[in-house]
């Protein structure tokens, strides 16, 4: 590999390195999904950062994150932002660290209401 390559190349990767921020965050889960409309109707997550704070949509996965209806969840999840989102996708995706907590809860939630 000449060094023109070798240069080229870490700045490739620097750049892709730099457009990448990751922190944890705790979410709360709720114990049922909705249907929702990104680009196609479909059931989205209801979350909330907050336990006082409202549910709202999450049009993405949670990776590593296996959901069981009927549970509400406080999870501890791994924030990775991007400069650069893929068009109708958030601007982040999470990945499950823990479950904090994982509750029966047989009333529904919905997006709006605590």
């Amino acid at each position: 590999m000449n060094t023109f390559t070798a240069i080229i190349l870490c700045l490739v990767l620097f750049n892709a390195a730099m457009s990448l921020e990751v922190f944890e965050k705790r979410i709360y889960v709720a114990q049922n999904k909705a249907d929702c409309v990104g680009t196609v109707p479909m059931r989205c997550f209801l979350v909330k950062m907050a336990p006082n704070d409202r549910w709202e949509f999450h049009f993405d996965n949670i990776d590593n994150f296996n959901y069981d209806e009927g549970f509400q969840y406080e999870l501890l999840v791994e924030e990775k932002k991007h400069d650069r989102p893929v068009a109708d996708r958030p601007s982040f995706t999470w990945s499950l660290r823990k479950i904090i907590q994982k509750n029966r809860v047989h009333e529904i939630a919905e997006v709006g209401h605590h």
